[in-house]
């Protein structure tokens, strides 16, 4: 489970953006609490609540740029929450190595990742948080999961219910589209240690 504190909203349900946004974002407008304005933190039930599980912030193109994003995830820290990042589900972009220059537990989505991008997830041990069943909501192509594991990289699986892009909160369905169509086995799918091969028996080893 992941607080999301900094999404994005339809421009035409707020209005005008709470922190302003970058010039190209016309169609959603990034949102943040008092926490990030006035530098408040928030009380120690919420801390409580949001600390094991990370508080995500949306970094694409028309969200949270580069700039805003490092200064929420900032402050964040500095208030002791966990970090995770939203990043480069729908092209190419910054987010997966903000993730990394920052130690973000976890960077989700990761569907469009240069080589560069994996050689900083793999070196900065910050999970790549893949989300199956987006891309087969969307028809987009599934993330690299076996470049990933192949350079190093601690990969998890996730669902994303989430109405905009993948109503699903079914694991089983993740694990499915994870072996069928990103190559991972069984065990790694499911987070499971990969079992040894038991021993040929005589009866098998054996020639007429």
């Amino acid at each position: 489970m992941t607080a999301v504190p900094a999404p994005c909203i339809p421009r035409a349900r707020l209005g005008r953006s709470r922190i302003g946004g970058s010039p190209s974002c016309r169609s959603l407008s990034p949102v943040t609490g008092p926490f990030t304005r006035n530098q408040r933190g928030p009380g120690r039930s919420t801390r409580a609540l949001l600390c094991p599980f990370g508080s995500l912030v949306f970094v694409e193109t028309g969200a949270f740029d580069t700039d805003q994003a490092r200064a929420i995830l900032t402050a964040r820290a500095a208030k002791g929450l966990g970090l995770r990042v939203h990043a480069n589900q729908l092209g190419p972009g910054p987010g997966v190595q903000l993730a990394c220059e920052l130690g973000a537990a976890a960077a989700d989505h990761c569907t469009h990742l240069t080589d560069a991008d994996i050689d900083a997830l793999a070196s900065s041990g910050v999970v790549a948080g893949l989300l199956p069943a987006v891309e087969f909501s969307t028809r987009a192509p599934y993330p690299d999961a076996r470049g990933l594991l192949g350079a190093g990289a601690t990969v998890s699986l996730a669902s994303d219910c989430n109405p905009g892009s993948c109503y699903s909160s079914s694991m089983p369905l993740c694990i499915a589209l994870a072996v069928r169509e990103m190559h991972m086995c069984p065990a790694e799918a499911s987070g499971q240690p990969p079992q040894a091969a038991p021993p040929r028996s005589a009866a098998t080893t054996s020639t007429a």
